[in-house]
């Protein structure tokens, strides 16, 4: 299980594997000759798939600048609006293809980092497959990959003041990186195949991928690749790179050079709301195959409009089937902000203990007022 990551019910598995018996050898090819293209030229079976970007991109873009002292949320600038203590960067990214983005943000805090100190984050429309963000005062950095329909925009919001007088110097550097072949871990990718198909995923190195049936049913992880069997159902196919492995290419014989990066579709259960203190409890269903399962924290605004929030002491589990268990340990001990306060974690997407059933969640409060906790399932969006 992988906790504080922005993302089934076990079928049969597949028989065989590349270089079994019976239809396509090894090498991808019909028996012997040489597989040729619809020219008469010579050409490789195997063909290393595209997501129809151009060209690889990798960028870096500088957004530093300053904080004055009294330009912060909790010194009075919030109150007649944001736009002096929120710092924007809009950074132009390809649409419907995998990105990465990478945000190091580093400053000099506040002693104790009274106030809240400077804060960044990421927002886009579309899906984020990872969300890994690690911070003390004085240095953030996130780890994202997103599936963008709209341009990204990176926060840098100065909650409290920094360390220096009269104002706070900070740099923030943000990395794009997308590549036109090389698919992420955790980023399921749509595959035409059919019976007797060769599948090969990954490239230098070994990546270990769930595998998921035109039907949506989960058929099993696997190891560098394998191949269908002469009954298996035609139609597209998804392939998810496991967590943890490398990135890598996704390969086939079956004719098609392109694959479709699909989005996630998130399924909330009840939303419930926290106690001052004490303990929540509620379960929810989940349906279906899967990908993740998990649970989140947050605020809505208040009848001012602010996303206040107060906490002396705040935690969260979940559990399920087949020993499935997330929990977050004590969050906010002494959080107070009117900038509002979010947090999240989830499965590994395709861990195959996740499957349908009935899941439980449960928090503890301490002196926490105005936060809510909703628990969710994801899985994989098909276009069309």
């Amino acid at each position: 299980m992988q906790r504080w990551a922005m993302l089934a019910i076990l079928a049969m598995a597949l028989s065989g594997c590349s270089g079994s018996g019976g239809g396509k050898g090894a090498t991808g090819t019909d028996g012997p000759g040489t597989a040729v293209d619809e020219d008469g030229n010579p050409v490789s079976a195997m063909v290393t798939l595209t997501n129809g970007l151009a060209a690889p991109l990798h960028r870096t873009i500088w957004a530093n600048g300053t904080v004055a002292f009294q330009d912060t949320c909790n010194t009075g600038a919030c109150v007649l609006g944001t736009d002096r203590a929120f710092h924007v960067t809009q950074v132009e990214v390809p649409r419907d293809i995998p990105v990465r983005l990478g945000v190091e943000l580093d400053y000099n805090p506040n002693q104790g980092g009274v106030g809240g100190g400077f804060q960044a984050w990421v927002q886009a429309d579309g899906t984020f497959f990872r969300y890994a963000y690690d911070g003390q005062p004085g240095s953030i950095r996130i780890d994202t990959t997103l599936l963008p329909t709209s341009n990204a925009e990176v926060y840098m919001a100065a909650f409290g003041p920094g360390g220096d007088m009269p104002e706070t110097e900070y740099t923030l550097r943000i990395q794009v990186d997308a590549d036109p072949q090389i698919v992420p871990p955790a980023v399921p990718v749509a595959v035409e195949l059919g019976p007797g198909d060769n599948l090969t995923v990954g490239s230098d190195s070994t990546s270990a991928f769930a595998l998921y049936g035109p039907d949506d049913t989960y058929h099993g992880r696997y190891e560098k690749g394998l191949q269908l069997p002469a009954d298996a159902m035609e139609g597209e196919y998804v392939v998810l790179i496991a967590p943890g492995s490398p990135a890598g290419t996704i390969a086939t014989d079956s004719g098609t050079r392109n694959m479709t990066t699909m989005g996630l579709r998130f399924v909330g259960g009840e939303q419930g709301t926290l106690p001052p203190n004490g303990a929540y409890d509620a379960d929810f269903e989940v349906t279906g195959y899967p990908l993740a399962v998990g649970v989140s924290a947050g605020v809505t605004p208040g009848a001012t409009g602010f996303y206040s929030f107060a906490s002396t002491g705040l935690s969260m589990s979940l559990s399920g089937p087949n020993g499935v268990s997330l929990d977050s340990g004590v969050m906010c001990q002494i959080c107070f902000t009117f900038g509002g306060f979010g947090a999240g974690m989830s499965t590994e997407p395709g861990d195959p203990a996740v499957v349908a059933g009935t899941y439980h969640v449960h928090a503890e409060t301490q002196a926490t007022y105005e936060a809510y906790i909703l628990p969710y399932s994801i899985y994989f969006q098909r276009l069309g």
